[in-house]
């Protein structure tokens, strides 16, 4: 008997990652009772191996080309199949061939390079573009059956696994990863299978369905990577899944069943133990498992970011998710790798999936990070040519994706200048030596369907001059807007920068005419965006601050250079309907009104906002769809809006209620949140005016039980409501009176919004604020926990029993001033319209970069 097991495998990476879990993982725990040696061809098609008469001096005449595969794993792969017992071939989509003109013999080359070419290699697809042989998937099973036939035809006892390393489906069975391999493996479970005996299959997703089964794995938490699917020519298709690179961990569960599938063929000489992960059950839901992973990766995400597995799972669900944080630590991560230093080649294996996934991601949003992307391709060209000899692989999968990604967002933000990625071309057509490779001569081409250097689409302001004046033009006089006005042009007066303007939007021949005379270097403006204004010139930047939608759709507000939204989610909504610039901007405080100060307290609990008039029986009475006889009224809606409001576990949007109610819709689904009525005011009512309604009578309703010592400030709306109206006492102009209100009151109650100018004003005046989260599925208080500390900057109840919470917060005084001065530190400190303006300012002259 043979004391040696002899295995041979034929295939790609996953070949080679099975025989490293077998033989070299010094973490693996295997057992053989014999010697085992397993060898492995690279190979890419399996057609170059089944070829007749590829004789040695066949191969000598160009055995010496530098490729990959090499000729020798192509052609003389099955040279010593009569040694081995077991014969493994990896199932794939197969890569193009290259047929020689004279020598009559096919190869696969994951680069081809002007050697190949001048050396008698051509591509078959010259032949045939629109139907190269390589996509049909008859063709390919055609070519495995000879594979099959010709091994075991040469060695009649070998075992012959069939194997398959790509992800197939996710957890809903939806297909993922190559159209042609669902074609190639339904044909090989229906026919290869039953056509050849000694034939076994090893299937990955089978793998991944058992462990899924158990609540171990997922396969986004094992196919985390994420890549940019391209056709030959580097035409992008999409954003895809690496169906091909698992996880260590899967690797390790794919191995065992590959020891298992050997026992059951009666090779019971291989053993291998379970390796312990820690290994904890996961949510089964996707977006449980997606919150609770962004939940615990967001705050130091960087730390997180060493794994590049971690990196992509995290980029995965941020994209399915739109998690706002998520986007904007990218942001953040994305400047920050334009400064890393990569002196060596490791570097560019370290970072490949790093900068393969920031790539799918700059993708998918379409951000215009040029700048950014294009440096760190300059970083990679700098390195020296020995260096780029012998990382020649990960060099041309940077260049490439820096390529894809280059033009998509060039041809996604035509307003952008495309400076940066002509000076990344002109420095690659330099290094004359990777023009040899095919895939830097289809990058170079790039530049044929780029704007000509220099020129953008509106014409770019010419940037060079420094910040000097500003327009800022908020929507009303009122006291809150003029407050908020003078506390902004104060920040920027700090900054050394002219601000005029005034509180309400000019009409556009009266802003053109202020901008004829004073000359600003860019406009802010609330509410209203560039295209609300069609003469507004292109030479003078515009912000726009949307803090109020004011009942239109997202899509309305484009054509700013920059689109400011007021809240955390806003972003998100916007990136799909403008090529703008698009963040964050929360409100600030102006410390020379809002400041601490110890105040005996007057009231257990105070509220600072309006509540809108209850409904009359006219607007009651309105037909949703006037159009239609048998149409419900509005009075239907809010019936059933108060109904799914008390019976449903979290709060019910308005789009779902109307849906609910008209009998097309399942309550709770997230799909279908937009509401077909056009009348702008309906549309408001339904949208925002009922969910307020509810949301501030919950909130009373919320504090009510425990303490009557409530004080509300507002509009006179309140009066208007017989159960709160007793606890009403003004409006309240004076921004010095709305401090004294927050430093007299134990609790500040605050809801919505998260960093909102009333939790702002508060916490800057000392105030101790009461965050109640009772819209808990809207998800606006975000920007609160980002920015301040839940229990050291602000208290919010934890479900249970409120009243008793409540009791012992007022109970402890000392502990509610000492919040309060802790919230009042850091946001003087943080939360100033100086440190709002300063980022206006450097956000200018990012875009302008």
């Amino acid at each position: 008997m043979n004391s040696t097991l002899k295995i041979l495998g034929l295939g790609r990476c996953p070949i080679g990652l099975l025989r490293k879990n077998l033989l070299k993982d010094p973490e693996s725990p295997l057992t053989a009772k014999q010697e085992i040696v397993f060898d492995h061809h690279y190979i890419l098609n399996p057609f170059p191996c089944t070829q007749p008469n590829v004789c040695d001096d066949t191969l000598q005449k160009i055995g010496h080309y530098h490729c990959v595969p090499s000729l020798q794993d192509q052609f003389k792969g099955l040279d010593r199949i009569k040694e081995y017992q077991i014969c493994i071939i990896e199932i794939f989509p197969p890569a193009p061939l290259y047929f020689h003109k004279t020598l009559e013999v096919f190869a696969c080359f994951e680069s081809f390079t002007t050697q190949l070419q001048t050396g008698g290699f051509e591509s078959e697809l010259i032949d045939n573009p629109e139907n190269p042989s390589h996509l049909d998937p008859e063709i390919y099973i055609l070519n495995l059956s000879r594979l099959i036939e010709s091994v075991q035809k040469k060695n009649k006892a070998i075992s012959v696994i069939l194997l398959n390393a790509e992800l197939l489906y996710d957890q809903m069975g939806n297909h993922l990863g190559s159209p042609l391999l669902h074609q190639i493996m339904d044909s090989v479970k229906r026919n290869i299978l039953k056509l050849y005996k000694q034939v076994s299959l090893l299937d990955m997703n089978e793998v991944v369905s058992q462990l899924s089964k158990k609540k171990l794995c997922f396969f986004e938490t094992e196919f985390p990577l994420l890549y940019i699917r391209h056709k030959p020519n580097l035409e992008p298709i999409a954003v895809a899944r690496d169906c091909k690179h698992a996880s260590p961990r899967l690797r390790h569960y794919f191995t065992l069943a590959f020891c298992r599938l050997l026992r059951q063929n009666g090779h019971s000489c291989l053993e291998m133990e379970s390796r312990d992960f820690g290994e904890h059950a996961l949510p089964h839901d996707y977006e449980q498992r997606a919150a609770a992973f962004l939940s615990a990766h967001n705050k130091n995400f960087q730390v997180s970011f060493k794994d590049s597995r971690v990196f992509s799972q995290y980029v995965g669900y941020v994209l399915d998710t739109n998690d706002f944080r998520g986007h904007e630590n990218l942001r953040t991560y994305i400047q920050d790798f334009e400064s890393f230093d990569i002196r060596e080649g490791q570097d560019l294996v370290t970072c490949l999936y790093h900068i393969r996934t920031l790539a799918a991601y700059l993708f998918a949003t379409k951000k215009p990070l040029l700048t950014s992307l294009c440096l760190i391709g300059m970083r990679v060209l700098l390195l020296p040519k020995t260096v780029h000899d012998h990382y020649t692989t990960y060099v041309l999968l940077w260049i490439k994706n820096i390529g894809l990604v280059a033009r998509q967002i060039i041809q996604c933000n035509r307003h952008i200048s495309a400076q940066p990625f002509h000076i990344f071309l002109q420095r690659l057509k330099e290094k004359e030596y990777l023009h040899n490779y095919e895939v830097v001569r289809q990058v170079l081409a790039f530049e044929k369907v780029c704007p000509p250097l220099g020129e953008s689409c509106p014409p770019k302001t010419c940037f060079q001059k420094k910040i000097r004046k500003i327009g800022i033009f908020l929507p009303r006089s009122t006291p809150f807007y003029m407050t908020m006005f003078f506390g902004l042009k104060r920040g920027f007066e700090q900054m050394g920068i002219e601000v005029s303007g005034w509180t309400e939007l000019l009409e556009e021949k009266a802003l053109l005419e202020f901008c004829r005379q004073f000359k600003p270097d860019f406009i802010f403006e609330m509410n209203r965006s560039r295209n609300q204004l069609p003469n507004f010139p292109w030479e003078i930047p515009h912000v726009c601050w949307i803090v109020d939608l004011m009942g239109n759709e997202y899509s309305y507000f484009k054509g700013s250079e920059i689109l400011y939204s007021f809240t955390t989610l806003m972003p998100q909504c916007f990136t799909k309907n403008t090529d703008s610039y698009i963040d964050w901007l929360p409100p600030g405080i102006d410390p020379q009104i809002y400041y601490p100060k110890e105040s005996p307290f007057l009231h257990d609990f105070s509220f600072i906002g309006h509540i809108p008039l209850p409904w009359n029986k006219k607007e009651l009475e309105r037909p949703l769809y006037p159009h239609d006889r048998k149409s419900k009224t509005f009075a239907d809606f809010i019936h059933e809006y108060d109904r799914l409001w008390k019976i449903s576990p979290k709060q019910p949007t308005p789009p779902e209620s109307l849906h609910s109610m008209m009998g097309r819709y399942s309550l709770l689904q997230d799909e279908n949140q937009d509401i077909d009525i056009k009348d702008v005011t309906l549309r408001y009512d339904i949208l925002f005016r009922s969910r307020r309604i509810n949301i501030r009578k919950l909130l009373v309703d919320a504090v009510l039980p425990v303490s009557e010592s409530i004080a509300i400030f507002g509009p006179e709306n309140w009066k208007q409501w017989p159960k709160y109206g007793k606890f009403y006492h003004r409006f309240v102009e004076d921004p010095n009176h709305l401090r004294e209100i927050c430093q007299t009151s134990r609790l500040n109650i605050h809801e919505g919004v998260g960093l909102h100018m009333r939790s702002l004003d508060c916490f800057a005046s000392g105030g101790c604020l009461l965050y109640l989260d009772v819209d808990e599925r809207n998800g606006v208080g975000a920007g609160l926990e980002f920015c301040f500390e839940k229990n050291r900057h602000y208290v919010e109840l934890d479900k249970g029993d409120f009243s008793y919470q409540l009791k012992q917060l007022l109970s402890d005084e000392k502990h509610l001033r000492r919040i309060g001065l802790n919230a009042a530190q850091l946001t003087h400190e943080k939360h100033s319209w100086a440190q709002r303006a300063k980022k206006i300012i450097q956000d200018i002259n990012y875009v302008k970069s």
